[in-house]
């Protein structure tokens, strides 16, 4: 409202919002070289218990990159630094916050992804809105005002730090905005990865589905060759159950009363072998492919025996 000559005039501005954080951008920034993920969980601790020890100490990359747990990973420079930190802290909350759209049995649903039941994006986010807050932009030429979200934070002081630690620390810091600024878009249901665990790519959909069942795929390629290794693992696990539960009917028949024979490596041959003659064939048949030998006994006999006791109790 402005006062103008006792009389108060409205003056109106279109309030855009828009996101500085691009589609495309964010799966760079998700593909570029990272840290493996136990390296990065231990340089990440590092990184916080020996800050202030190395700014003591002065600049010494090599002495640096050895208490940040990352010496001998071929590491360049501060930008090399400050991109494998990106890459990594970036992966891991953006995994995060796709896996609560994820069911137990495979099933993926974009939509039901929620920041909420996260715990360590959503700090990432709480850190980064207060750090980072939203930006006001004036456009005279077009009347209007603009909130900007995902920009840079006012920098003070010098941009370039010689301290390794510094770089660290950057890295986490515009991984946390970039994140950020993903939540805060109307595309981020469009952020997927390959659920074929060789491939693992993060990519973009058009148009994302209410659910998928077994997950999202790259490419129908990728699609059927997680169908075929879903099929092989299942077949497996039940494959496994049968030749459990066959191992423990026959030591009943043999009048086994007691866990004894775990420790008797005769006996588990003969249990082995009595497998390999009864079960074995029939379970090739629908394309089943183990070996069962005495190996197999012993590193089972655990689950045999639990399952004799259960079957001697009905």
């Amino acid at each position: 409202m402005v006062a103008l000559n006792g009389l108060v005039v409205l003056a109106y501005f279109y309030l855009r919002i828009f996101n500085i954080q691009a589609p495309l951008d964010i799966i760079r920034k998700l593909e570029l070289t990272g840290l493996s993920a136990d390296v990065f969980a231990i340089s990440l601790q590092r990184h916080f218990e020996t800050v202030n020890t190395l700014r003591g100490l002065g600049p010494d990359k090599r002495r640096e990159l050895k208490l940040l747990g990352l010496e001998g990973l071929g590491i360049r420079d501060e930008s090399d630094l400050e991109q494998r930190v990106l890459a990594s802290q970036l992966r891991e909350l953006v995994d995060e916050w796709l896996n609560t759209g994820r069911s137990t049995d495979g099933r993926e649903s974009p939509s039901t992804r929620n920041l909420f039941r996260t715990a360590k994006a959503i700090q990432a986010v709480r850190q980064c809105a207060g750090e980072t807050p939203l930006r006001l932009l004036v456009d005279d030429h077009l009347s209007e005002l603009a909130v900007a979200i995902g920009t840079e934070p006012a920098s003070s002081g010098l941009p370039f730090s010689f301290y390794l630690s510094d770089s660290f620390e950057r890295g986490l810091k515009e991984a946390n905005r970039r994140f950020t600024g993903l939540m805060a878009s109307d595309w981020k249901e469009s952020v997927c990865k390959c659920r074929y665990e060789p491939c693992s790519r993060y990519f973009l959909l058009k148009k994302p589905r209410r659910s998928y069942a077994h997950g999202t795929f790259c490419c129908r390629e990728h699609h059927s060759h997680a169908s075929a290794d879903a099929l092989t693992r299942n077949l497996r696990t039940r494959g496994q159950r049968e030749l459990i539960e066959a191992a423990a009917r026959q030591l009943l028949k043999w009048g086994i009363r007691d866990r004894l024979w775990q420790r008797d490596d005769n006996r588990k041959r003969r249990l082995a072998e009595k497998l390999c003659e009864d079960v074995i064939p029939r379970m090739r048949s629908r394309g089943y492919r183990q070996e069962v030998k005495v190996n197999w006994v012993t590193w089972h006999r655990g689950q045999i025996e639990r399952k004799r006791l259960e079957l001697s109790k009905q």
